[in-house]
């Protein structure tokens, strides 16, 4: 099993744009084998 974890800290302005861009990641990845999950969440 493999587990990728990310933890990022961008500038306040740039907060949204990043949720959005991990959001369309996940979505990218739904229904591919092996894909269990995509979550963000604000520090």
């Amino acid at each position: 099993m493999f587990v990728h974890m990310s933890i990022h800290y961008p500038k306040p302005e740039k907060e949204q744009f990043l949720i959005d861009s991990m959001h369309c990641f996940g979505k990218a990845m739904e229904g591919k084998k092996g894909f269990i999950m995509a979550h963000t969440k604000k520090g």
